[in-house]
């Protein structure tokens, strides 16, 4: 702001006007009362969002337009240092600044700050049906970056290559009929699981059986439930665990060579929320799961936690105080809100896809409980990333992680990635 004089001279006046307001001069020719300003512009910032910077660590400057040259509220003498630096900015975006440091000798108007997609999105590959209804964990991948996908509308499974090429791996017509590959029948298959040795395991719904697909193609029934299962995790001990979806309560233990099926952790007849062991737990609605070190299990209820159950199937929280906004942190101190939809990744992260003001958020979560978000969209589109474009989903059903940090999900009728940007 401009320094208020006494008996404004006309030279100074005409100071004043030459320099725009930039630079102020007081204390006679000398220059020894000279001041200048710190001026930003940032790009890449999402619609509706704004970022915090400061000057110094005390002189705040909050944006929310691109493009915009704007100047730091306070004035610098000359001689003095000035340091830009970003305090907040937009979830799951990365914000640099360029030309931040120096000493002011004139006005600086080269400070930039460049904010970017902490992923890149592109899309693998598309399928002519557009009738999807991914219900459950429906995507798998394997060791050689091979995909399947149940497709419950249409009761196959389909592979899908790196390169996006497609085809039917398993199933015909709806129906019920153990046989090879193409010549077997499902009806409605929803959630898939795979094991190391590449048996792929399948819920077939509207029977309720669990199937398996050998590598050479043989479709097999290794159980029936009494239930309406939901997603399924196969754990390392090489049980299947699927939850109840006729009263979501209760998660259940299938063993795939004997078939037997045992309660694994809730009730299925007193929903509520309680730790405990075993029966003792309580779940409101158990939504997702997934799978993360020393075989625990993660699992995301309608109330905003994250739960965590060991082999013995004791429930304990694992992220989240009650808060149901998304809030980085650890432990007790994060939140995240309920219903979240978990996976989770080889090294034991577990990852959280939460609907946030009116927007989708991915939140990665260390297994010492440390929360953090790493991506979030405002808009729905489907949009690859381009250098100039910001990539987009409309659906975000059914993510798996592969060993590079990739997340491979589904969006409707495309298979898609988010490539983290190193």
């Amino acid at each position: 702001m401009f320094k208020r004089f006494l008996v404004p001279t006309l030279a100074s006046l005409m100071l004043l006007v030459s320099c725009g307001g930039d630079t102020i001069t007081s204390g006679g020719s000398g220059g020894s009362g000279q001041t200048y300003r710190v001026k930003v512009m940032v790009s890449g910032l999402p619609f509706g969002e704004s970022i915090l910077l400061y000057n110094n660590q005390i002189d705040a400057l909050n944006l929310r337009v691109n493009g915009a040259l704007t100047q730091f509220p306070s004035a610098l003498s000359s001689g003095d240092a000035y340091a830009v630096t970003v305090k907040e900015k937009p979830l799951g975006y990365q914000c640099s600044v360029s030309n931040g440091v120096g000493t002011a000798s004139a006005n600086i108007s080269n400070v930039t700050i460049l904010c970017k997609q902490n992923y890149t999105v592109s899309t693998i590959a598309t399928f002519s049906n557009t009738n999807w209804d991914h219900r459950g964990n429906t995507l798998v991948m394997d060791t050689n970056g091979n995909f399947f996908l149940a497709s419950s509308q249409e009761h196959v499974i389909y592979k899908i290559t790196p390169s996006g090429v497609i085809s039917v791996y398993a199933g015909s017509i709806n129906g019920y009929l153990d046989a090879n590959s193409t010549l077997a029948q499902f009806s409605f298959p929803q959630s898939l699981q795979l094991d190391s040795a590449g048996n792929l395991y399948v819920y077939d719904s509207n029977y309720q059986h669990i199937r398996k697909v050998a590598p050479n193609g043989d479709v097999t029934t290794i159980a029936t439930t009494s239930y309406y299962g939901g997603s399924m995790v196969l754990n390392d001990n090489g049980d299947l665990i699927q939850t109840d979806l006729w009263n979501g309560k209760i998660l259940r233990k299938i063993n795939p060579l004997t078939g037997v099926i045992t309660d694994f952790a809730g009730s299925s007849s007193l929903p509520g929320y309680a730790n405990g062991l075993a029966g003792a737990a309580r779940f409101q609605n158990i939504g997702t799961y997934t799978l993360g070190l020393n075989n625990k299990l993660y699992i995301s209820d309608n109330a905003p936690y994250i739960r965590q159950v060991d082999t013995s199937g004791m429930v304990t929280n694992f992220v989240g105080s009650g808060n149901p906004s998304l809030i980085e942190g650890v432990g007790i101190d994060a939140s995240v809100p309920g219903g979240a939809n978990l996976f989770s990744d080889k090294l034991g992260n577990i990852f959280a896809a939460s609907n946030i003001r009116n927007g989708l958020a991915i939140s990665k979560i260390t297994p010492s409980g440390a929360l953090e978000v790493i991506y979030s969209q405002t808009t729905f589109a489907v949009i690859d990333s381009t250098p100039a474009i910001i990539g987009l989903f409309q659906d975000f059903r059914s993510p798996i992680v592969d060993n590079n940090a990739n997340i491979y999900f589904m969006d409707g009728q495309y298979l898609r990635k988010l490539s983290p940007n190193i």
